[in-house]
Parts: structure tokens; sequence; C-alpha cells
């Protein structure tokens, strides 16, 4: 089959390889592209595509990097970021909405790998955060009619966290982030306030007797203790950092 397709030259092989493009560099591991397939016919046409700067094989390619073949597109472009293939795509299509919101998209993964380790420590340098922020509210104000509600939500609660960052970095209270953010009313998922953790002390201990009887076992007096390692720790309730 393979040979059969690189032997054939017409538009509509090109739209039946571009169609299992489509099916086969999503998230679902059912229907990916077997690797000779991809090597031999789909890639040599993605790369056609990625000479034109034409959007629809550049997005394509950007799929194909997170689906398991990473190295091939390396050995075949070089080490080419996500964001600049994208901005090629868009020197043909200026308003292609799907390569723009990649593009927002892959700055706000950006500013979530840097903040991945908060409250603790940021792990990229605050200055290149900003830049990214800086360089990312443009992007989205050039875009904003066509940028997703959703991407934009996030872009400003990460703007607003490393902002904040910032503010405890230049204070000179000593306390950590978090318990700042805590006396600040910040509402981020880490930030635990003195009311939540009397709430949940309270959860704790709801239903517990004040006086055990004998014929309570350890098991059952210790069910209703309250485990303050819990809750400092427990399951973050939003999707953000």
């Amino acid at each position: 089959m393979i040979e059969q397709i690189k032997q054939v030259q017409c538009s509509s092989i090109k739209g039946f390889l571009l169609t299992l493009c489509e099916k086969g560099l999503g998230q679902s591991l059912d229907h990916k592209i077997q690797h000779p397939l991809y090597v031999q016919c789909i890639l040599p046409l993605l790369l056609d595509g990625f000479e034109n700067k034409s959007a629809t094989e550049i997005i394509y390619i950007v799929r194909s990097k997170s689906c398991g073949y990473g190295r091939e597109v390396f050995n075949a472009i070089g080490d080419i970021s996500n964001r600049e293939l994208l901005k090629l795509a868009l020197e043909s299509e200026p308003k292609n909405e799907e390569v723009v919101n990649l593009i927002v998209h892959d700055y706000v993964e950006n500013l979530y790998f840097g903040a991945d380790h908060l409250p603790e420590c940021l792990i990229v340098e605050l200055d290149d955060a900003k830049n990214t922020i800086k360089e990312s509210a443009a992007f989205i104000l050039n875009n904003r009619g066509i940028v997703r509600d959703e991407l934009i939500k996030n872009h400003k609660y990460y703007s607003k966290l490393y902002r904040d960052y910032e503010v405890w970095k230049n204070d000179i209270t000593g306390k950590g982030f978090s318990q700042w953010c805590a006396d600040k009313g910040k509402n981020y998922s880490w930030v635990t306030t003195q009311g939540e953790l009397f709430n949940e002390a309270e959860d704790c201990i709801e239903g517990v007797d004040d006086e055990p009887t004998d014929n309570d076992t350890t098991t059952e007096q210790s069910s209703g203790v309250c485990d303050y390692r819990q809750i400092s720790g427990r399951t973050p309730t939003s999707s953000f950092k």
C-alpha cells in the first residue's frame, strides 16, 4: 500500500493523507498513524507544506511532535519550536483561527510550566516569564476577536500569579509565598486560609463521640482523628497552579 501511495501523485492522494493526519495525529492511540506510513508518505507531504508555509501542514507537524514523532520532525527540520512553526503559518494565513489559538495555548503552557513548582519556587526566571506575558498579551490583543475565552481566562490567571509573585518577592515581611497569598486573600489552588483550616478540622471530627464508650475499638476511635498533613497537602480543587 505504501509503495502504491508513493507512486501516485494526485490531489486525491494528498487529500486522503491529510484526512489520515486529522484522525491519526490526535489524542487517541487507537487511530495513530503507523510509523512506516508516516515516515515514507505523510512526513514528505507535511514538509512540502512547511516549505510553502501552509497552515494545514504546519499544524499537523506540530501535532506530530506531540504524538510520538518528535524525533522524525527534528531530523527533518531541526530544532524549531511549535511557536516558531505556527508563526510561519501565520505569515500565509494571518487570521487562521486554529493557528492563533494554538499559539496562545503554547504561551499559556509556557507560563504553566514556569509556575509548576509554586508556591515553593519558580522554575523559570521571573524576567523571562514577564517577557512572555507581555509578548503574549500583545498577541492576544491583536487577535482578540478569535482567541477562545478559556485561553484568555487562563492567560489572565497566570499573569496575575506572576505579578503577585513579584510583589511578594519585593516584600520584606519574611513570609513564604503561600502564607503571603493567604494573608492577602489570593485565590490559588494551594492557598489555605485560616477559615478553611477550621472548617476542614470540623469536618474531620464531625460524628466523633465526646466521650468514647468502653466498647469503642482503637480503630473506631481513631477514625475521627483529624490528619492535618492531609489538610495542608490536600488535592487542589482547581486545574490551575
